[in-house]
């Protein structure tokens, strides 16, 4: 049975508790219990345009209710267009066998992901800002439509009604009175309850309300050879035909004249057109739809990219910045990097531009650039110019994460060679009561090692390190800042990284010699960039891996019964075993061995390696 079909049956608000899965004793409490406006916080926040937008926010136990309504009637949304999808597939096949309507979205604000069977293959459409924009590209004409105080004009009663009389629903009058009553908020008796902003519930409910005006409306469009959408309250109407048909509207000098009856399908819902901001554009002019410009592709406004590279070139050299004009509507001031991250998330998104993906053909890179390349380490010679090979976007979206997460890091930052390294380091930080420090290694699902083409491994920190000049921007003081250190295996590949590192900055890099530990160095590389290697552990003096920290022989050669043979631990087997897969691997190790011998754990060469991280934050502290 459907999730509408369940709704559908319910009769009573004791009913619809029981399918809200909230025992109905409290659900009583929360809806009858105190007036209505006791139940929600009320503040405002600034717009663009300096007004104010009152935002009721429902407290938690009210908040739970509206969420578990909200999914509920998401998913009725869902099968209702799913069903409506099919019945138009079947009416245009009728005449039409094996050819298929063309689809487009109408409503784009506020959407979950929609799953389509097409003909070819079962995709998906998330529905948004982008979405909504791309229909209308490239058009001789872009209407753009808003209406006035969109939540607060679908009422109470209107609700009621929707809920009864809607061939989809047709609710008992309780259920549709009792759901009224959980969306919707009035300050007082005198006023009639609406649909507050702040409620989880108001997106799909306003979606569900206004199905019926998109219908009208694209109706009324396509008649007139024009194409229609919304986003909540934005409405776009686009046509390629010299001048909008009167049955849209007539100009009247430069003043735009909506047609009545078109104003009218607004407010036979109870709906109002603002009229300041009604605006037309053609394709000589700028043509923007929610906020993005679509005169040939979808884009973002160029002064709104400008103004975020100016944020982010700020943000590099300082580690703060001001909003511009085009991002900010109250407090100029930003204090955090977060906020600028989800602007550029935000561009990032639009442009759909895909992670860099190496040259193919390094041997023609090679050729242009002999002279800076030394052939035997080639590949991390090529990754020194390979920031600036990125394009614009990647290139200051890539420089703003280094900037965040290896130059303005709030504690202490250790690039370990991989996952389990980092794990390990965890453990011990948190079994020695160490909390300042933070630990991390490369993972290509993140998008600034996308761009570089970062992963786990010694090659990948010779990556990082042979781009290290060509990302810094820093101006600020090296002592108001903390290090970021590079850790090292003990080992041939280790090694390889500590004197690639040397090439690397040959006249910048300073070793000294750990007055904590004494057996230890480090090498100051590069401003705040910093490397050393694990300590000399008794288990192996010729080489230290993470693992080998423990300093425990029982521990490394325990071995795991799997598949009826004894297996090693990868840390401990040679190359000819890991080739054999005589072995299991360091995740294993974290896994099945560690626990059982978390009584007997040394973590005594482990503090070696925080004391030298400490004594180079020391340092860092008076250069």
């Amino acid at each position: 049975m459907t999730n509408l079909e369940n709704l559908k049956r319910c009769e009573t608000a004791r009913d619809l508790a029981i399918l809200l899965d909230i025992p109905y004793k409290r659900f009583s409490i929360i809806l009858y219990r105190g007036h209505i406006s006791s139940k929600y916080s009320t503040f405002e926040i600034k717009k663009k345009d300096q007004t104010s937008r009152k935002i009721s926010a429902p407290y938690e136990y009210l908040k739970i209710v509206q969420k578990k309504l909200s999914v509920l009637l998401e998913q009725c949304l869902s099968e209702i267009e799913n069903n409506r999808l099919a019945e138009t597939l079947s009416k245009f096949q009728e005449n039409r066998p094996n050819k298929y309507p063309k689809f487009h979205l109408v409503s784009h604000g506020f959407r979950k992901k929609i799953y389509i069977d097409s003909p070819y293959n079962f995709h998906s459409i998330t529905p948004g800002i982008f979405t909504n924009a791309h229909i209308h590209t490239n058009k001789n004409l872009v209407l753009n439509i808003d209406i006035k105080d969109f939540f607060t004009s679908i009422k109470f009663n209107r609700l009621v009604g929707f809920f009864i009389q809607n061939k989809y629903f047709e609710l008992s009058e309780e259920v549709a009175l009792t759901i009224a009553r959980i969306a919707t908020f009035r300050e007082n008796d005198k006023v009639i309850g609406y649909l507050p902003q702040g409620s989880p519930c108001s997106p799909v409910i306003s979606n569900l309300f206004t199905a019926m005006l998109d219908s009208r409306l694209v109706k009324l469009c396509k008649k007139n050879k024009c194409v229609y959408t919304r986003y909540a309250d934005d409405i776009t109407i686009s046509t390629n035909l010299k001048e909008f048909p009167e049955a849209i509207l007539t100009m009247d000098e430069n003043l735009i004249v909506l047609n009545e009856r078109l104003i009218r399908q607004f407010e036979t819902f109870g709906f109002h057109i603002n009229n300041k901001k009604t605006r037309l554009a053609n394709r000589k002019q700028r043509q923007v739809v929610t906020g993005l410009v679509v005169n040939k592709k979808v884009n973002i406004n160029r002064h709104y990219y400008k103004a975020t590279r100016a944020m982010v070139d700020s943000f590099c050299k300082t580690n703060t910045f001001v909003k511009s004009k085009y991002h900010v509507f109250h407090e100029p001031q930003i204090e955090d990097s977060q906020s600028l991250n989800g602007i550029l998330n935000y561009i990032y998104n639009i442009k759909k531009v895909e992670p860099y993906k190496l040259l193919e053909q390094h041997d023609d890179y090679l050729k242009h650039h002999n002279e800076f390349i030394d052939k035997k380490n080639w590949e991390s010679r090529l990754l020194y110019h390979h920031i600036n090979t990125l394009n614009g976007l990647d290139k200051m979206y890539g420089s703003f994460i280094f900037h965040k997460k290896y130059v303005y890091n709030d504690k202490p930052s250790i690039i370990c060679e991989g996952i389990t390294d980092v794990i390990h380091f965890k453990k011990a930080a948190e079994k020695l009561g160490i909390t300042n420090i933070k630990f991390s290694s490369f993972n290509s699902d993140y998008q600034f090692e996308k761009l570089l083409h970062l992963d786990g491994g010694t090659e990948n920190l010779k990556k990082f390190l042979s781009n290290l000049k060509i990302l810094y921007k820093s101006e600020v003081q090296l002592n108001l800042l903390n290090p970021t250190i590079i850790i090292v295996d003990r080992d041939g590949a280790g090694k390889g990284v500590i004197t690639e590192a040397k090439k690397l900055f040959k006249n910048s890099w300073k070793e000294h010699s750990s007055t904590t530990v004494p057996t230890m160095k480090f090498l100051a590389l590069f401003k705040k960039f910093y490397i050393f290697e694990l300590p000399v552990v008794p288990f192996d003096p010729e080489k230290t891996v993470i693992e080998f920290l423990y300093n425990n022989s029982t521990l490394l050669n325990e071995t795991m019964m799997i598949n009826g043979k004894h297996l090693i631990c990868e840390a401990i087997a040679s190359k000819d075993q890991i080739d054999k897969k005589k072995v299991y691997s360091k995740i294993s190790f974290i896994k099945n061995i560690i626990p059982k011998h978390e009584s007997s754990l040394d973590y005594t060469y482990f503090k070696q390696v925080f004391d030298v991280i400490e004594e180079i934050s020391t340092l860092m502290k008076t250069i």
